[in-house]
């Protein structure tokens, strides 16, 4: 058994050396911070918004016009991709100035 983890373990290893494995690790954190940014960031900003706007505060009868509007334009959506593309970003090249031995 301990050699079938040994086995597996320095196969990813190997894997995660390559430019595969670059690719991998980048996709995994970018679903992983996809998700994060529109549980915690989006998605709690269109409840925000949709309660405002219920309210009749703001945008009277305009206000559930302009709601549907960005629901049919994917409005949160295109939000997530845009913030998590920019988190991914920074979070990979903090990662690779730290992990990349420099001789």
């Amino acid at each position: 058994m301990p050699l079938l983890i040994a086995s597996l373990l320095s196969g990813l290893a190997a894997i995660f050396r390559s430019q595969i494995g670059t690719w991998i690790v980048t996709a995994m954190a970018w679903l992983g911070i996809a998700w994060a940014t529109h549980e915690f960031a989006v998605q709690p900003w269109i409840d925000n918004m949709q309660a405002q706007l219920a309210g009749g505060t703001p945008g009277g009868q305009w206000g559930s016009v302009l709601m549907a509007y960005a629901g049919i334009m994917k409005f949160d959506q295109a939000c997530t991709m845009i913030a998590s593309a920019v988190v991914t970003k920074f979070g990979v090249s903090a990662a690779r100035a730290v992990l990349v031995r420099r001789v």
